[in-house]
């Protein structure tokens, strides 16, 4: 799908919405991911943050990032993002390897960056476990946002788990009647993933097989998610 050099906004759905994808679901393009290089071994992995710039792969686990546990690797990934952003390699690829789960907070990527990059998801990434555990400060209307990104890849065989459960629950959301029709409620769940002021952006939509992609100059203002909900 190739759109014009224009804002564009596309809807899906928050975390505690009760749809799933149905944005995404009758999207068919041709692109496929970009293929990558073997990462680099974790045994070899060195001090946080101590990247082999001999490679273009910056792997999470080097900077920190810690699967499973309920460990907080938020700026593990800060790190690895900005690393990748500011390097002078073709096309960094941001590598979260497969037999994880990284649980990672409310967090904004910052671009542009100095090429192209691909955020390659290959395990499960997932917020905080629901709005008992969101720590206090950090806004609740989006989990993670791109922001600035001039040319970018999402994809993998992973998982991006918006624990919508929980959100769904609260007394406050939106519910439906006997009759089927839906009443309001007084609060917001947040946006999975939100893309702000960014283009020339290629997703592959994550465990479905999916593909919404721009070659132009897309802007991409909302996006809510990539997944169904677990």
């Amino acid at each position: 799908m190739k759109l014009g050099r224009h804002e564009s906004k596309i809807m899906g759905e928050n975390m505690g919405s009760d749809q799933l994808c149905a944005t995404y679901e009758n999207v068919v393009t041709g692109h496929p991911p970009i293929p990558l290089p073997p990462p680099p071994s974790p045994s070899l992995a060195g001090p946080p943050g101590d990247h082999n710039r001999s490679t273009n792969v910056f792997d999470v686990r080097t900077f920190g990032a810690v699967g499973g546990g309920g460990a907080d690797n938020t700026e593990a990934f800060k790190m690895v993002w900005d690393a990748a952003c500011s390097s002078q390699v073709e096309s960094p690829v941001l590598y979260v390897p497969s037999g994880y789960s990284f649980m990672v907070q409310s967090t904004i990527f910052t671009g542009p960056c100095q090429g192209g990059i691909v955020f390659q998801v290959n395990s499960e990434l997932m917020p905080p476990d629901g709005p008992e555990s969101w720590p206090k400060g950090l806004s609740r209307r989006q989990w993670l946002v791109f922001y600035q990104v001039i040319g970018m890849s999402l994809q993998g065989d992973g998982l991006i788990d918006r624990k919508g459960e929980k959100w769904r629950d609260l007394p406050c959301k939106p519910h439906k009647e006997g009759n089927g029709t839906s009443l309001p409620g007084p609060c917001d769940s947040p946006i999975a993933i939100r893309f702000f002021m960014s283009s020339n952006l290629t997703l592959h939509v994550l465990k479905k097989g999916t593909v919404l992609s721009s070659t132009s100059d897309l802007i991409i203002a909302e996006m809510f998610t990539l997944t169904p909900s677990s």
